[in-house]
């Protein structure tokens, strides 16, 4: 059987959840990393995912995901963390909300930078006195500045990723107190 896809997410952990869904209502899928290589390894979750099903289930995943408030009803996937800004919040909330995805996306673009250095173990700055070395014959220590610039870069990575999870979590949380204000 061909295999297409249901939706498509911007977040890794978006796609997860909506398999989670579909294999709650017992429809078999997959997930397809958008992450190509080595960097979706430093990127994590950050290229996202397509979810696939048979051709023969395509309806009735559409349906499951909708009713789950995965997917809009006409078929689009919300690719923002959150639906707030689509809610009546105060002012205050509302602003909150829109620095919070821009910090979000900031950090992303960060996340995506340290990678891509630590992959090649050099960065903007390290060009010059790598150039250097390598004109000098010295390969050791161009080995060495890679290294350093490797170790460097996966601490800024690592540093990043975390922001990126406490950003998450942080929308998360005003999420659910916007769901329990709106219900209370």
């Amino acid at each position: 059987m061909h295999e297409v896809p249901v939706a498509h997410f911007t977040l890794r952990w978006e796609a997860d959840y909506a398999r989670g869904f579909l294999e709650d209502s017992g429809i078999p899928c997959r997930l397809q990393d958008a992450a190509l290589g080595a960097g979706g390894f430093y990127t994590g979750d950050l290229h996202g995912a397509s979810v696939l099903v048979h051709e023969t289930d395509l309806g009735r995943a559409r349906e499951a995901l909708e009713s789950a408030g995965v997917l809009r009803a006409e078929g689009s996937v919300d690719t923002s963390p959150l639906p707030l800004l689509e809610r009546d919040l105060p002012l205050m909330v509302r602003s909150d909300v829109t620095d919070i995805q821009a910090e979000l996306e900031a950090a992303k673009r960060s996340v995506n930078r340290h990678g891509l250095y630590a992959v090649l173990g050099v960065t903007p700055a390290a060009l010059i006195p790598l150039f250097g070395l390598v004109l000098q014959g010295n390969g050791g220590l161009v080995a060495v500045l890679s290294a350093m610039v490797v170790a460097r870069e996966t601490r800024r990575l690592i540093r990043a990723s975390r922001e990126v999870t406490r950003l998450k979590v942080l929308l998360m949380e005003m999420g659910d107190e916007a769901d329990d204000a709106e219900a209370g």
